[in-house]
């Protein structure tokens, strides 16, 4: 196979989110029909059946789909410390340079809870990229994570892990991958754990070599639901965030939206009946797809769960978002529990 396409782009999926990878990549193709693209699947546990729908979605698009299996981490790294439970399911993000192809020498990496709403043409040949590892978006991790939680000097930029373009050939180059393997096996010796995963290890492994991408190629969902101001409190921001009109701008014309799950969203946006931002667009993509005659998912939450998220309904927004942001800046530090929500 030859690799000569305008833009690489990598999902990370197991089966427990096909559909979801799936209907992101409709999203990309449908949105960048000008735009010749190659894209890897790292899989965990597809089946026949899965990949035969990937394979309609390249047929109709007439774009290029590859699949590689992600690798056991205890085997490709020979260290029984390394797991998906203590480097986290979407770890290959560590070790692209080695699973990729050595002749794709950049790549864009997307979690399948985005979806791609316009032209990622500007991402094809970027000034200056060759200086450095990555270019991603603004995380806006905030005093709790920077400080508190990764120790990580305030005006340092921290690209959220969703959204990530690799340049491969200075990675390769440079052996950075041998010192995300590094830092880890540092921490596991002191008996630590890794608090943010890849995301993490490779924030603080490529600085200070991190390009910020402008914001309308992360577009996240607490941004949309709180809004500039409650977003920038919420978040505890010690570092030189983007301005309000600059966000402003991305949140109107998005090129990528990023469905995190957070506190204030019931159901996650590929949900029957969700409340997440641009969840009537997962459902137009989605009726695009090979899964368009299925069921939409329905996730059955416990009662807890449900009273969980409907406490912060109760309250007066203002009142919601001042109750959280206290909490993830306050509370949740101090708990050093291992993230699973915003």
């Amino acid at each position: 196979m030859t690799y000569d396409k305008e833009l690489y782009v990598c999902y990370f999926a197991s089966n427990y989110f096909v559909e979801q990878c799936g209907v992101s990549i409709i999203s990309l193709l449908e949105n960048n029909k000008d735009t010749s693209i190659g894209i890897f699947v790292i899989e965990k546990n597809f089946t026949e059946s899965d990949k035969n729908k990937f394979e309609q979605i390249s047929n109709s698009y007439k774009q290029s789909i590859e699949f590689i299996k992600m690798p056991e981490p205890e085997n490709f790294f020979g260290d029984d410390r390394f797991t998906l439970k203590s480097i986290g399911n979407s770890y290959s993000r560590m070790i692209l340079g080695k699973i990729l192809p050595s002749e794709v020498g950049s790549v864009l990496c997307l979690d399948s809870d985005t979806l791609v709403l316009g032209s990622l043409s500007g991402l094809c040949d970027i000034e200056n990229f060759k200086d450095y590892y990555i270019a991603g978006v603004d995380d806006a991790a905030g005093e709790a994570v920077m400080i508190k939680q990764l120790k990580i000097v305030p005006q340092s930029l921290y690209c959220n892990g969703g959204v990530l373009l690799f340049n491969l050939d200075k990675i390769r180059r440079d052996r950075l991958e041998d010192r995300y393997v590094s830092y880890i096996k540092t921490l596991f010796d002191q008996h630590m754990r890794l608090v943010y995963y890849e995301e993490e290890v490779i924030n603080k492994c490529a600085s200070p070599y991190i390009l910020r991408l402008s914001a309308d190629y992360n577009v996240v969902s607490p941004l949309i639901l709180m809004g500039y101001d409650a977003f920038v409190r919420f978040r505890g921001i010690v570092n030189d965030y983007y301005t309000k009109e600059e966000t402003d701008i991305a949140i109107q014309n998005p090129k990528i939206v990023h469905a995190i799950n957070t506190f204030y969203v019931r159901k996650q946006i590929w949900e029957k009946n969700s409340d997440s931002p641009y969840a009537n667009e997962y459902v137009y993509y989605r009726s695009l797809s090979p899964w368009s005659e299925l069921p939409q998912i329905e996730t059955k939450y416990s009662m807890k769960q449900k009273l969980m998220k409907q406490i912060w309904h109760i309250m007066p927004r203002k009142i919601a978002f001042f109750v959280a942001s206290y909490v993830r800046n306050n509370v949740r530090p101090c708990l050093q529990k291992q993230r699973d929500d915003e």
